[in-house]
């Protein structure tokens, strides 16, 4: 696998950054944590050596998940609409760490008439979860959660 890049602040916050911050998860994903077979650093999609395709999303020092248009359950914007399990890949705001959450989209909650997800939500449900830093990267695998 290719060497480790620092993951301190590789996202942009504020609204206009999705493409390029998506770019930047897809690359530090690829170059950390995964082995691909193919990638769309454009759409976001990823597929991994060993044949599984992910969404990759990420989120720059955000309160909450954005997921879907409240009350469009599949907009071409939601994360349901690739039918993929999603990579979310989450900067965390005056912290030197980020959060890369492996999630099964249909079971996150969502509070009704609601858009985003709570991260506390994204964690419970989390299949596999990565903890980042410029010094090492974490796996914490959930035994017995299947995506």
């Amino acid at each position: 696998m290719a060497k480790k890049v620092p993951v301190v602040n590789i996202l942009k916050p504020g609204n206009g950054n999705q493409k390029a911050n998506r770019k930047a998860a897809v690359e530090y994903i690829t170059s950390n944590i995964f082995e691909v077979e193919s990638m769309d650093v454009d759409s976001g999609k990823i597929t991994t050596n060993d044949g599984v395709s992910y969404q990759v999303l990420a989120y720059a020092e955000t309160a909450g998940a954005f997921v879907s248009t409240p009350k469009v359950e599949n907009s071409k914007n939601s994360i349901y609409a690739s039918g993929l399990p999603v990579l979310m890949f989450r900067q965390l705001k005056n912290d030197k760490r980020s959060i890369l959450y492996e999630v099964n989209p249909p079971k996150i909650y969502v509070k009704p008439n609601s858009s985003t997800a709570e991260w506390s939500d994204i964690s419970r449900v989390a299949t596999r979860k990565w903890i980042c830093t410029s010094d090492e990267i974490r796996l914490i695998e959930r035994v017995g959660r299947k995506s």
